[in-house]
């Protein structure tokens, strides 16, 4: 008669099922707690992100709404008669209380239709002064004064200079239409500083545009407020154009050498990964984005209120490892702990096993 085949051991098939199982466990234990903390980061951080882009934005909004309607008394005061820009001295006065007064504007300036430019502006140390521009046949006729304590004018620069309003984005832009613009940022001819500002036609009762009229800000102060915002550990926020000019960077990168000339930078080929990256992305996925990964990195966009009349963007870069990392290193701990009570299991099962005939 035959003999009957042996069964498989008792005593390694004991020990490998018991730690099999130790490891099946710990191993469903770590996915399981992976996914579910994956989850509800994933949730907190689309929150989180929606909270930036509304901070920003409303902060952005409280830092240059004060123009608009600025912008819209001086064009009702000129239409009473009560403000005209012909009147260079009375008019640079009433700029100079504006500036005082609007400690966010950097220039409240006008642009007339025969080419004379006045305006206030911010130079420090000094405080605000005042410039008049007026062409004449042997060119643009440029005065810089300042304001002495008796409130005398004082004259700190008095030449020939070229410079006419007429053909600045600003002026064009605000020609163009019928109600106030935002003007994509561009650099201020005197500072060489990157701004943007806000315009609207001067318009007199026979219907025939006289100038336009126009605040102006400098973008280091939006930079240095999105300094102070924090995504995760490292992220970065940044307010950019629609056409992909950058308008605030946290580390105050808005500008770019292009052939020797300074512009405004562009995200598309920005020296900072994160934003040219996220920038990137998000042409490629199109209008209606909000939150989008791309390598390394989280992204969340979020566009301005219509109703402000500003065409800008949020955009908010945080690597994953920031708010997934922790995910990851809960999962890698229950894998861990799990090899350990597998060794321990081993140990036990040996022991046990040794006891089994």
């Amino acid at each position: 008669m035959a003999s009957a085949g042996k069964g498989l051991p008792l005593r390694p098939t004991l020990v490998t099922g018991v730690i099999g199982l130790i490891l099946l466990a710990a191993g469903a234990v770590g996915i399981s707690a992976y996914v579910s903390s994956r989850r509800v980061i994933s949730g907190l951080w689309r929150e989180f992100a929606d909270e930036i882009a509304a901070n920003t934005t409303q902060r952005t909004l409280r830092f240059l709404e004060p123009a608009v309607p600025t912008v819209a008394l001086e064009q009702l005061l000129a239409q009473e008669g009560k403000l005209d820009p012909s009147y260079r001295m009375a008019t640079l006065e009433h700029f100079h209380a504006i500036l005082a007064a609007n400690p966010t504007f950097t220039w409240v300036s006008y642009g007339g239709a025969d080419g004379a430019y006045l305006a206030s502006f911010r130079n420090p140390p000094t405080g605000i002064q005042e410039t008049l521009r007026e062409q004449t046949p042997k060119g643009t006729r440029w005065r810089d004064l300042q304001r002495e304590p008796d409130g005398a004018w004082k004259t700190v620069r008095d030449s020939i200079s070229p410079y006419d309003p007429r053909p600045r984005p600003w002026y064009v832009a605000a020609s163009a239409s019928d109600r106030g613009v935002w003007v994509e940022p561009f650099l201020f001819v005197s500072h060489q500083q990157p701004g943007f500002i806000y315009a609207a036609r001067d318009v007199g009762r026979d219907g025939i545009q006289r100038g336009v009229w126009a605040v102006q800000f400098e973008v280091a102060y939006l930079s240095e407020f999105l300094s102070t915002l924090h995504l995760g550990r490292t992220g970065r926020v940044y307010v950019v154009t629609r056409s992909g000019l950058v308008v605030g960077h946290p580390h105050g990168e808005v500008t770019e050498m292009v052939n020797g000339v300074k512009q405004i930078a562009r995200a598309e080929n920005h020296r900072d990964p994160m934003l040219a990256g996220a920038w990137k992305e998000l042409q490629q996925r199109g209008p209606g984005t909000r939150v989008f990964s791309f390598g390394p990195y989280l992204s969340m966009v979020a566009d301005f209120p219509p109703e402000s009349g500003i065409d800008w963007e949020v955009i908010g870069v945080v690597p994953k490892i920031d708010y997934f990392g922790d995910a990851e290193r809960q999962a890698w701990t229950a894998v861990l702990i799990g090899a350990l009570f597998a060794l321990l299991a081993s140990f036990l099962g040996a022991m046990l096993s040794s006891r089994v005939s």
